[in-house]
């Protein structure tokens, strides 16, 4: 077979015969059709963003830590490591371990905040693309944090480096916390509505 139409109309003809599991599937018209399965799932996942064939899982993750152990929630994963790294290397200051200091203190202050906002305003991926995501989550994340040091400055604690340090990072905690429950309440309603 010559083009990706040919891969498309197996796709479809597959699809319409029985219910497969994406696995098999790939494989089995990997072997039909001679393309190679990253090609194969190249086309099934267009087929799927393009609404013409609708993948569903076996059985969906029925509780919120199910949700959270699964590959839907990586991006919770990650925030919450670098943002517990960004305050543990933020009060280590020795050797090399400082231009890290550096790196994860400046994702501290201009991206985590507002990413762990822009998650939790925009649960559905589709709503915005990743260059919207990213400069919304730098310019929300300097928006939170100079709110945020308005707020302590006006606190008995002050306008310290702790202070600020611990404001941030529970700041954006609790806001990925947040947004993994909306996310799980999406995910939950996408997957009853089919």
């Amino acid at each position: 077979m010559s083009s990706k139409e040919s891969i498309q109309d197996a796709l479809i003809r597959r699809a319409a015969e029985e219910k497969w599991n994406v696995s098999e599937l790939t494989s089995a018209l990997s072997r039909e059709t001679g393309y190679s399965r990253d090609a194969v799932v190249e086309e099934l996942i267009r087929l799927s963003e393009g609404n013409r064939l609708f993948l569903t899982e076996k059985s969906p993750y029925q509780s919120i830590a199910r949700y959270a152990s699964s590959p839907y929630s990586l991006w919770f994963w990650a925030a919450v490591v670098a943002t517990s790294l960004s305050v543990v290397l933020t009060t280590v200051s020795p050797g090399l371990l400082i231009y890290l200091r550096y790196v994860l203190g400046s994702a501290l202050i201009l991206f985590l905040p507002g990413f762990s906002l822009v998650e939790l305003l925009y649960a559905d991926r589709k709503e915005l693309d990743a260059p919207e995501r990213f400069a919304l989550a730098v310019g929300l994340s300097l928006a939170l944090t100079a709110l945020s040091g308005l707020a302590l400055n006006y606190t008995p604690l002050g306008l310290g480096f702790i202070p600020a340090l611990a404001t941030l990072a529970g700041l954006t905690i609790v806001l990925l916390l947040l947004a993994m429950a909306r996310k799980y309440a999406h995910y939950r309603s996408t997957k009853e509505a089919i």
